[in-house]
């Protein structure tokens, strides 16, 4: 522990702030596009910079001249009587969902596909069903400030989509009505990021570009709330998070645990089993930018979490994980994405595994469960407007040998199998609009055998206004 604090706080004091990108139309999940620093450009021969609120250049001799003020970048309006700029957006989405030979467990997986839902007993079935809640809403400001001496742009970032809790009320009979939830919701100043944004471990710049809502086996989209400090260093930049944790576990029963609060503080039922968050998670990514356009990335992250038992007992547990990965370009503007993330107590890092990070055994002492998991992708440009990506992934759980005695009736997963392939078109002159048609199957094996499997088609249609 005390070696992540020093560690943290020497990152901050020596590196230099982070260099920005200029934001651009609604984000895609792993396209930040949040605002940081714009250049500066030289002013001509006889000239000076301005402040930095107020960019063009200014005359030596035009003392008393006011620099004219710079218009707000595309996309962006100047809000009245102040120096910061804004942007607003929404990108409509629409899902249509096809189950051809079985079904997923209502629920997180309904809507995507979750391959640790699937049915183990086929129930020789196909399904239909139309949904819009990856529909999304984003709202951006920012103003001009300075880092450590050095122009630089405060800015904050609101992003919300459809994918809050399920609302019984009126559903699918009548409204079809779905849940605002929030994605993003940060204040980025220089190299500091406090707010919900992607996590650490998060490699969200090698997202693959799939149809589906979920990533592909093996992949990782975790958002938590944190505190960031980036850093860069040339082509590579380097961040340290604090992290919102959220401890798990499966019981003898194979039944999973998380974290709850108000029990811990407020239950006073000593037989409850509780998953208890004492310190923050710790994460660290290390990305190297390509001049290709490519990047490879290294990511570590540190959690420890405890749990009361029944008498009172308490234990604890410790999960260390690391993955590496990234976006490789290889003929033209194809490219290969590929990671690998594993390591003990993985759990809710993998997007499938959620829940699986630790075993409680009869004892009543947690044990960190290993995992592992990875996934590979190609994405094929065919036309300018009209691409393909073929993708596939992996996922294993090593499972405490109490763990695979369980009986049947509650299936403890040990093995994930995912495999897609789609095709994207933007219609011509409709750039911000895009179709996508992509057939996916998975497949979930569980301790004693148990195997279910799943094909879908599904078609996406997408509009970023």
């Amino acid at each position: 522990m005390r070696f992540w604090v020093v560690a943290f706080t020497v990152l901050s004091v020596v590196a230099r702030p982070v260099s920005g990108e200029t934001p651009v139309a609604p984000p895609e999940d792993g396209q930040d596009q949040s605002s940081s620093t714009e250049e500066q450009k030289s002013c001509p021969d006889g000239k000076e910079k301005c402040n930095p609120r107020k960019k063009d250049c200014c005359s030596k001799d035009d003392k008393g001249k006011e620099c004219k003020e710079k218009a707000p970048p595309a996309g962006y309006f100047r809000i009245p009587g102040t120096v910061a700029d804004a942007r607003v957006w929404t990108s409509v989405r629409m899902q249509i969902i096809h189950d051809i030979n079985n079904a997923i467990e209502y629920g997180a997986g309904y809507d995507c596909m979750h391959v640790a839902s699937i049915l183990i007993k086929k129930i020789n079935r196909s399904m239909t069903r139309f949904h819009m809640k990856e529909t999304r809403f984003g709202v951006e400001g920012r103003i001009p400030a300075t880092w450590n001496g050095a122009d630089s742009l405060a800015s904050f970032f609101l992003e919300g989509d459809l994918y809050g809790a399920q609302n019984v009320i009126g559903g699918e009979n009548t409204t079809n009505q779905a849940l605002l939830r929030v994605r993003h919701a940060y204040v980025r100043w220089g190299p500091l990021l406090v707010g919900q944004y992607w996590g650490a471990f998060c490699d969200h710049d090698a997202f693959v570009d799939v149809v589906d809502f979920a990533p592909p086996v093996g992949g990782v989209s975790l958002r938590s709330p944190q505190i960031r400090y980036t850093s860069v260093f040339g082509n590579v930049a380097v961040a340290a998070t604090l992290e919102n944790p959220e401890g798990e576990y499966l019981d003898v029963n194979g039944k999973a645990h998380f974290t709850k609060i108000n029990r811990y503080f407020f239950d006073k039922d000593e037989g409850s089993n509780l998953a208890v968050d004492r310190i923050p998670d710790l994460g660290l990514s290390v990305v190297l930018n390509q001049h290709d356009g490519g990047h490879m990335s290294f990511r570590s992250s540190f959690r420890q979490w405890s749990t009361r038992t029944t008498g009172g007992k308490k234990s604890s547990v410790i999960g260390i994980i690391a993955g590496a990965g990234g976006v490789f370009k290889v003929f033209g503007r194809d490219e290969i994405n590929a990671q690998v993330n594993g390591g003990r107590g993985v759990g809710r890092y993998l997007f499938e595994v959620s829940g699986t990070g630790a075993f409680l055994d009869k004892e009543g002492e947690l044990r960190a469960q290993p995992a592992v998991g990875g996934m590979l992708a190609y994405k094929h440009f065919w036309t300018r407007t009209l691409y393909s990506v073929l993708a596939g992934g992996y996922i294993h759980i090593t499972n405490h040998s109490d763990l695979r005695q369980v009986a049947t009736t509650t299936p403890v997963n040990k093995e994930l199998f995912s495999a897609s392939a789609n095709v994207h078109w933007h219609p011509p002159g409709l750039e911000n609009m895009r179709i996508g048609a992509e057939y996916l199957w998975g497949m979930r094996k569980t301790e004693k055998n148990g195997t279910g499997n799943l094909s879908r088609v599904m078609i996406g249609v997408k509009a970023d206004l």
